[in-house]
């Protein structure tokens, strides 16, 4: 079939351009994309556009040189190894869709060094012998059908691709794939014709193959461009919706964040690297209310108290300039204009390549704690104070009980005009003055004896109506409010007596130009811990008397100090300092507690609160037995103090009684051991060294059930709580000679009697 040269060369020329350009786009979309098939695409139309360009050459040289001539054979072979080649990268980016990874480029570089060898090979027909001729038209017509079958096995994968996608892409470019695969399957039986002579050459059919090739690059080219744009489109779209997603996250996590920051019951705050303040939480508000910061804020050292502002600064700049945590405790202005206590700490942050990007830190309101701590510390000293002056009054009163003793005794035996008689009442006297100090020790360290009863306040402040209104004086209004009923406690009588005078007293010391003094008695509930109170308060039910009087009250600084013993603002010779600790420790020993506010200028308010007593019984109290006097009793006397002892044995011995005596438990065990069954009563000192006269008792007592035991002391360390068939009593010392006697006639009279 004869054809136009020119129009065969145009042919190429439109090929070659257009294999051109399609090469330099897809190179231009690999630059873009990055993807490794689109630059085996590129060299494969770029070959193409060689094999084209020789072929072009091959045809104006074709009249002028001979078959065999050397340029003639090497335009050939560039024509034929390009072709080839063009074959071999167009596999090698389908392959590299199709299996999802790129391939070895060693494996890529064999190929394409036995592609070359295989179309140096197909050059050879060209040559005049007819049988080698013959010969390598079969190798074109094997390599021919190799290509073919390659472009079908890629057009293949691209179907297989296409299926599993919805766009235009990647169907056009398998439909220009199979097209493709048709052309060289068309080219691969004009060859075989060719090799069996059936037909002269497939040169005639170039032009038809070059047209076809053009359509097919076009529509190859149009497919992957769109392929790319389409998975551009999917790739923007699956981005948007990661970024809606990470944006909708953040929003979340930024609400989380807000919600925990703002629930937070401390004040969070955070600054950046140049110190500013960029946030806070609602706590702040909360706290200044309106004049809470907002950030950004170069300081906030505007609310901190001026004695901790100049530390505070301190701390915040070490805290940036070494990039470590700090802590500290600060005072803060609240909305009220009152200073708080916080705990403050800072930490710094970092930026996600680990740089310094600012402090995050915390404030904890810690003034209740620092009340609490407070109250901790004075309640132990407090404690430590009575248990020194506890010690203290109880070796006084060993010395008090031998001076009141001896002294009865001596006066016994001194006849009444005799001047010594004088003498013997002064120090007697004196010895009553300094009892009632060591009771008031006592009563502060909480180891008086106290001897509890139902006692209705009002009642109370009404018997002492009298002797209240003379302690005040004619110049200080008394005023009682007192209600009907309903606020009894159970305390000792005496001593409450005590401590409503001396809160009395102190009030009328308070106002010097007279005033008014108002007492009331109420019953309270008290359901949760109160602001002030101490914090071992049990909720409950109190009664409360409330002493408030119009003086000049008391100053903030010393208000803490109130109770301590020999504290006093008085001046020399005017007070002991003894008053207000004796009400504290009364009223802690009846479970009880005592709240203090008072405003200089304006007056104090004491109010003692007691656990309300529960319903009372209506049955009659017991009769005392009459003391038993005058028979002969044995009694086993334990004292550590030989002066004591020997006092006490001696008083016993001249009232009739037949007395053993031991230094100590271990002793007057061996003396019961020996004597139990015929002893009558068992009179032991409650403080000793070793075993104590409480364990003593113990002891005596489940050997000899029946056996009375009188306990002294000079501590208030009653026995344990015992029943009405459990004779066990408690003396206090100090004690005179007659009341010793007293206390053991009614104990032995109290006896149960033997059948």
């Amino acid at each position: 079939m004869g054809t136009p040269f020119s129009l065969l060369v145009t042919s190429y020329v439109v090929q070659t351009v257009g294999s051109v350009a399609l090469a330099v786009t897809l190179l231009a979309l690999h630059r873009h994309y990055a993807r490794r098939h689109l630059l085996h695409w590129a060299w494969s139309w770029l070959a193409l556009a060689v094999y084209l360009a020789g072929a072009t050459a091959v045809l104006f040289t074709a009249p002028l040189l001979a078959p065999r001539h050397p340029l003639r054979l090497a335009c050939a072979s560039v024509t034929m190894i390009a072709g080839y080649w063009q074959v071999g990268w167009l596999l090698a980016g389908t392959l590299e869709i199709a299996r999802g990874r790129p391939l070895s480029r060693r494996r890529l570089a064999w190929g394409l060094a036995a592609l070359a060898l295989a179309g140096l090979a197909s050059v050879w027909p060209f040559t005049a012998d007819p049988a080698a001729y013959t010969a390598r038209m079969f190798v074109r017509v094997g390599l021919r059908a190799l290509a073919a079958a390659s472009v079908f096995l890629a057009a293949a994968a691209l179907v297989h691709r296409a299926t599993r996608g919805r766009g235009f892409g990647p169907r056009a470019v398998a439909a220009g794939f199979g097209a493709y695969g048709l052309e060289q399957l068309h080219y691969f039986g004009m060859v075989l014709l060719e090799a069996l002579g059936l037909a002269s050459s497939v040169f005639d059919y170039a032009i038809y193959l070059g047209f076809a090739d053009f359509l097919i690059q076009w529509i190859v080219g149009l497919g992957m461009v769109g392929w790319l744009l389409e998975d551009e489109r999917a790739r923007v779209e699956q981005a948007s919706k990661q970024l809606r997603q990470a944006r909708d996250q953040l929003r979340l996590s930024e609400a989380q964040w807000r919600a925990l920051a703002d629930g937070a019951p401390v004040l969070l705050w955070m600054t950046d690297r140049e110190g500013r303040f960029v946030f806070f939480n609602r706590a702040w508000q909360q706290l200044l209310g309106d004049s809470a910061p907002q950030p950004p804020v170069s300081s906030v050292l505007d609310f901190v108290h001026p004695d901790d502002a100049e530390r505070c600064q301190r701390a915040f700049r070490k805290a940036f300039k070494a990039a470590e945590p700090v802590t500290g405790e600060f005072r803060l202005r609240d909305r009220n204009g009152h200073y708080r206590w916080f705990l403050g700490a800072a930490s710094p942050r970092r930026d996600p390549d680990g740089a310094f990007a600012g402090l995050v830190g915390f404030c904890t309101d810690i003034t209740e704690h620092r009340r609490l701590q407070e109250q901790f510390l004075q309640a132990q000293k407090m404690e430590t104070v009575g248990r020194l002056a506890g010690g203290v009054a109880h070796d006084f009163n060993n010395l008090l009980t031998l001076i009141v003793g001896h002294v009865e005794l001596a006066s016994a035996r001194t006849p009444a005009e005799s001047p010594v008689r004088a003498h013997l009442q002064s120090i007697a006297g004196a010895a009553e003055r300094a009892s009632r100090l060591v009771q008031q020790l006592l009563a502060f360290g909480r180891r008086q004896v106290v001897q509890p009863k139902r006692v209705a306040l009002e009642n109370l402040v009404r018997d002492l109506d009298g002797m209240l209104r003379r302690t005040l004086g004619e110049d200080v209004e008394l005023v009682t409010l007192l209600p009907d009923g309903q606020s009894e406690t159970l305390a000792d009588p005496v001593q409450l007596e005590q401590v409503l005078l001396n809160l009395a007293v102190n009030a009328r010391d308070a106002m010097p130009e007279g005033g008014r003094l108002t007492i009331a008695v109420e019953a309270v509930q008290l359901l949760a811990p109160q602001p002030g109170f101490p914090s071992t308060v049990p909720p409950g039910e109190y009664v409360c008397l409330r002493v408030r009087d119009t003086g000049y009250g008391i100053p903030a600084e010393i208000l803490p100090r109130i109770f301590e013993p020999f504290f006093t603002t008085k001046g020399p010779g005017k007070g002991t300092g003894l008053g207000l600790a004796t009400c504290y420790g009364i009223v802690q020993q009846s479970g009880g507690f005592i709240q203090v506010q008072s405003l200089p200028g304006l007056g104090t308010t004491f109010a003692v609160y007691l656990p309300r007593a529960g319903a009372s019984s209506s049955a009659p109290a017991a009769r005392r037995p009459a003391p038993v006097v005058g028979s002969p009793h044995r009694v086993l006397v334990v004292e550590d103090e030989p002066e004591t002892r020997a006092l006490v044995s001696h008083v016993l011995q001249e009232a009739g009684y037949t007395v053993h005596a031991a230094a100590d438990a271990e002793e007057a065990l061996a003396v019961l051991e020996r004597l139990g069954n015929e002893l009558d009563l068992l009179l032991t000192d409650v403080v000793m060294p070793g075993a104590s006269g409480r364990s003593l008792a113990q002891l005596a007592r489940q050997r000899w059930p029946q056996l009375p035991v009188l306990m002294v002391s000079g501590y208030a360390d009653p026995p344990q709580e015992s029943g009405p068939e459990d004779p066990t009593s408690c003396l206090a010392k100090p004690f005179t000679p007659t009341e010793l006697l007293e206390a053991i006639e009614n104990l032995l009279a109290a006896r149960p009697q033997q059948p």
